[in-house]
C-alpha cells in the first residue's frame, strides 16, 4: 500500500490548521499553560508481513522511545474539558526480525530493523474527571531512519532500498495528574504504526541478478510516560 499522497495532505492540513486556529476560551485552560512536554517508552509488537517468494518475516517482541512538544489550541466547552492540542513528536522504535524466509535462505539468527521518526499530531483531550483524562490522537509525517542489518548469509542477503518512508499514526490512552502536582502526569496508552512498505534489494552474491520485494511494516506499542506543563 502507498500512502505518500494522504500522508502529505493529512500534514499540510493539519499544519495549516494549526497556524488559525483559534485561541482558547475557557477560564481552566487561560489559567494554565497551553504549552507540554511528553516523554515515555514501551513495548512493540510488529504484524508479521509478506516475504519474497510467497515467505513470510516474522518479528519478535521489541521496543519503543518517543517525546513530544505539545500545545493546547482550543475547547470545544466552555468548562475547559474537551479541547484539542497539536504536537511535534518524535518516535523511535526497534524489532528483530527473527523468522525470515526472503528466498530460498532460512534466517535463524535475530536481525535489528530501526525506524525514527518525525510526526505532527492532532489530539483531542477529554477530562473525564479532575484527575484523569482521555486522549485520542492521529498523526502524519515521516520515518527519516530506517536501518535493517542483513539478512541471511554472505553470498544470499537483503538490504534496505529506502532510507525514508511516509508515515502515520494512532494513539489512544489515558493520563493521571499525580497528586497536588497539577503540571505532572503519568502517561499510559496504545499507538497503531504504519509507513510506507519498505524496499529491500538482494546484495552479496545472487544468482540471476539481485531480487528486490517491498516489505510491509506496521506496529503495536503498549507506552507509559510523563507528560509535564512547560513553559
Amino acid at each position: 500500500m502507498r500512502i505518500r499522497l494522504s500522508v502529505s495532505l493529512s500534514v499540510l492540513g493539519f499544519v495549516g490548521f494549526v497556524g488559525v486556529a483559534p485561541p482558547a476560551s475557557a477560564q481552566e485552560f487561560q489559567s494554565s499553560s497551553p504549552w507540554y512536554l511528553e516523554a515515555g517508552a514501551g513495548l512493540s509488537f510488529a504484524d508479521d508481513a509478506p516475504g519474497a517468494f510467497d515467505g513470510e518475516v516474522n518479528y519478535d517482541d521489541g521496543f519503543s522511545l518517543h517525546g513530544a512538544l505539545g500545545r493546547r489550541l482550543f475547547d470545544f466547552r466552555d468548562d475547559g474539558r474537551l479541547g484539542l492540542s497539536a504536537e511535534l513528536e518524535y518516535f523511535y522504535n526497534e524489532v528483530d526480525i527473527v523468522g525470515t524466509d526472503f528466498s530460498a535462505v532460512q534466517v535463524s539468527d535475530a536481525t535489528g530493523l530501526t525506524t525514527g521518526s518525525v510526526l505532527v499530531n492532532a489530539v483531542l483531550d477529554w477530562d473525564m474527571s479532575e484527575t484523569v483524562t482521555f486522549h485520542l490522537g492521529l498523526g502524519a509525517g515521516l520515518a527519516t531512519s530506517i536501518d535493517i542489518d542483513s539478512a541471511g548469509n554472505a553470498s544470499e542477503s537483503f538490504k534496505n532500498e529506502d532510507d525514508t518512508a511516509f508515515a502515520m499514526q494512532v494513539r489512544a490512552g489515558f493520563s493521571y495528574q499525580l497528586g497536588d502536582y497539577e503540571n505532572f502526569r503519568f502517561v499510559a496508552g496504545y499507538r497503531w504504526f504504519r509507513t510506507e512498505d519498505i524496499g529491500l534489494v538482494e546484495t552479496g552474491d545472487p544468482l540471476g541478478g539481485p531480487e528486490t520485494f517491498d516489505l510491509e511494516y506496521q506496529v503495536h506499542s503498549l507506552e507509559v510516560g510523563m507528560r509535564w506543563k512547560a513553559f
